[in-house]
């Protein structure tokens, strides 16, 4: 009677095994690579970290994801990669990937840039062909890879409020000018001393503070205008320009090995071993 009761069980595992391959092996891998960046207002010289981690993982064949890959696209002149902080090497045509099996919600790795000194304005980092694997090794390669949709990320620099402390702000300061606190005309003094206020009647160009666009339609925007240099065109990094010889250009690795076929190729042999144990023992009774 445990003799049977054994077969039975053995089975029902065979069963539910075989029903969980073939549900994972049939099914579409979903999973959505997140690029997240530590800051998005910098200041030259900075270092911008891009964290890359995988959620969103659905009908992975163990629940977990094995491998991703993508290229990130950044403008040379604005970016350069910071190799001491990154922990995903980038390759010359912008390709990275990571062989480190995560589950939901954990972190692939870590591509850093930094700031050049020559930066100015903002720019935008694009991530590109960003794709998930969880390891399967049948001829259903597709349904083992997940594609994550591009990211576009902005990164502005900072404007330095210090550069120029006199520009755009028309408030006497009497550390400005220590012998004259007060730029209240006083009518029995002078009336051209120490009268900041402009007289149209005195002299019309002299005696006025105040920034007349007009005079000087160049001074005062720190704004890069695109139009003043017609012939600077776009670095961004192209993915096509070189081969990389430091990151692979294959498909995403098989990394995953398939245990639960494995075990049911094992329960299976032993649920024949006892059929075949029993029947030879009713044909010895007959």
């Amino acid at each position: 009677m445990k003799k049977l009761l054994l077969s039975i069980m053995v089975i029902l595992l065979s069963i539910m095994c075989i029903t969980n391959y073939s549900f994972a092996a049939g099914v579409q891998l979903e999973a959505t690579i997140d690029i997240t960046p530590d800051k998005v207002e910098t200041s030259e010289g900075d270092v911008i970290k891009f964290t890359i981690t995988t959620k969103d993982i659905k009908n992975a064949e163990t629940g977990k994801i094995y491998a991703i890959e993508g290229v990130i696209e950044y403008d040379s002149n604005f970016f350069e990669v910071d190799t001491t902080t990154s922990t995903l090497e980038v390759g010359e045509t912008g390709k990275f990937n990571s062989m480190t099996p995560v589950s939901e919600g954990g972190t692939n790795g870590i591509i850093a840039l930094k700031i050049k000194d020559s930066a100015t304005g903002s720019s935008v980092v694009k991530f590109t062909g960003l794709a998930a694997s969880d390891g399967r090794m049948e001829d259903s390669e597709t349904l083992g890879v997940a594609k994550t949709p591009d990211t576009e990320i902005t990164v502005t620099i900072k404007e330095d409020q210090t550069e120029n402390p006199g520009d755009g702000d028309d408030t006497q300061d009497p550390s400005e000018n220590p012998g004259d606190g007060d730029d209240t005309q006083d009518p029995s003094e002078n009336p051209g001393d120490g009268d900041d206020t402009q007289n149209p009647s005195e002299n019309p160009g002299d005696g006025d503070d105040t920034q007349d666009p007009s005079e000087n339609p160049g001074d005062g925007d720190d704004t890069q205008d695109p139009s003043e240099n017609p012939g600077d065109g776009d670095d961004t990094q192209n993915p096509t320009e070189e081969p990389d010889d430091t990151v692979s250009d294959k498909n995403l690795p098989a990394a995953g090995i398939n245990t639960v076929l494995a075990v049911s190729i094992v329960l299976i042999a032993v649920f024949g071993f006892v059929v075949y144990k029993k029947s030879k023992k009713y044909q010895d009774i007959k």
